[in-house]
């Protein structure tokens, strides 16, 4: 008995809460750094059924930042494409072949777009009307005309 009891006070007198060797203690805040320095690294997300939603639109040596002015976003399924352009809905093909995707747009809404939301709407459907390259890294998706000058840098929404 004696013996459970000096361990049992050796224990409540250590310096270190137990499970907190990485730990901190600064003030009336504490923070907890991980205990593996080794990132994780994340697979890509897949390009079908994935709903890709645009942040910016390439031109030439140029990005200019979308992701506010509207939802325009695609879903690809197979041989067909769905989405917005951030204005008005729109359905069509889909054609992969290897790091190449073709969307032709065959039906489209047709609300009339103000602003930002025209512009944006007129970048979608630009860049969709062409054979795009595309490249996918982690959440990211890039869609690139054959020369490399226009695009479309879109997200994987959660």
């Amino acid at each position: 008995m004696v013996v459970i009891g000096v361990a049992l006070a050796l224990t409540a007198c250590d310096s270190e809460p137990s499970g907190a060797e990485n730990s901190s203690v600064r003030g009336s805040t504490s923070t907890t750094e991980p205990s593996s320095t080794t990132p994780v690294a994340l697979p890509d997300v897949a390009l079908e059924g994935t709903k890709w939603v645009v942040e910016s639109v390439v031109s030439g040596s140029s990005v200019e930042d979308f992701a506010r002015a509207g939802s325009a976003y695609l879903i690809i399924k197979k041989d067909k494409v769905t989405g917005s352009t951030g204005c008005n809905e729109f359905s069509g093909l889909a054609v992969r072949d290897g790091s190449t995707v073709g969307l032709g747009l065959v039906t489209m809404t047709l609300v009339g777009c103000m602003g930002d939301t025209a512009r944006l709407e007129q970048a979608v459907i630009t860049n969709l009307q062409t054979k795009l390259t595309y490249t996918i890294t982690t959440n990211r998706l890039e869609l690139r005309t054959p020369n490399n000058q226009s695009g479309l840098n879109l997200r994987a929404a959660r």
